[in-house]
């Protein structure tokens, strides 16, 4: 296996995670000399992966170095990233899973004074994604316009490339500034979390206690958008808060989660 490891190349940190994802999560299903490596498997692998409440970034890392151990070991080329898309597109088509807004409340009542509470404010209230709320820096944050720039995740750059404006919520705006008067007394911190770490195994234990359905921290995007549907936002500038390329993404997604129906009044 390290033969293979030293041929993998990022930067330091970047090439420590590969190494960990590869020990812990790819290297224990190697040992099976019977499996055949092909698509089929890979794609199965996918699967287990996104079972086990993965992150997508976290699932196509783990997809890339699969493959190309694959390719290292057997010569076989695969296409990866239909792969991911098969796979996650089957999740979402099975479930997406958001709170109401009722059970939003319960949990933010719950984990109130925890660290938890600022990362999980911030994507309920703006729709973003895990890395972009860590990746968030001060200089991104208008509290005049009572706007965020989401320039970048926290390990690069967005999904998309692009960088986008999403309006603050009032009770985000006050906790953001409470903090940013703490911090630029105490010589200011550069992000707005400067504590990275992986909110789901405290946030699942946090809905256990709110009694709420358990979510991962990805569903509070989801969260967002299918509360703001169904406050009659404009499914366009959903769209263009979540960054999402096509409105029928949004749509595709979301839709389905709202309670909205037909008023035939416009008839009679």
């Amino acid at each position: 296996m390290d033969n293979f490891l030293n041929t993998l190349t990022a930067r330091p940190n970047t090439l420590k995670t590969y190494k960990s994802l590869f020990h812990n999560w790819i290297e224990p299903f190697l040992v099976d000399s019977e499996t055949k490596w092909d698509a089929k498997a890979v794609k199965n692998m996918t699967h287990w992966w996104v079972q086990k409440d993965l992150s997508p970034r976290t699932v196509k890392t783990l997809v890339n170095l699969l493959s190309k151990w694959i390719y290292y070991n057997q010569g076989i080329l695969l296409d990866t990233k239909a792969i991911v898309s098969s796979v996650m597109r089957q999740k979402q088509e099975l479930e997406i899973k958001a709170l109401s807004k009722i059970e939003l409340e319960s949990l933010l009542e719950e984990i109130k004074g925890s660290e938890l509470y600022l990362p999980v404010i911030l994507a309920a209230h703006t729709g973003m994604r895990r890395g972009e709320v860590f990746g968030l820096k001060w200089k991104d944050i208008d509290f005049l316009k009572g706007e965020i720039t989401i320039r970048r995740s926290y390990e690069g750059p967005t999904k998309n490339g692009k960088s986008r404006i999403v309006p603050i919520s009032k009770r985000l705006e006050e906790k953001l500034f409470a903090i940013y008067k703490i911090q630029s007394d105490n010589c200011s911190e550069d992000r707005v979390i400067s504590k990275i770490f992986d909110p789901n195994p405290e946030l699942k234990a946090a809905c256990r206690r709110a009694k709420v359905r358990i979510i991962s921290f990805h569903a509070l995007r989801h969260t967002f958008a299918s509360l703001a549907l169904e406050s009659k936002r404009s499914p366009r500038i959903v769209q263009q808060i979540l960054g999402h390329t096509n409105l029928s993404t949004t749509l595709n997604l979301y839709w389905s989660l709202t309670n909205e129906k037909l008023n035939l009044e416009f008839l009679e």
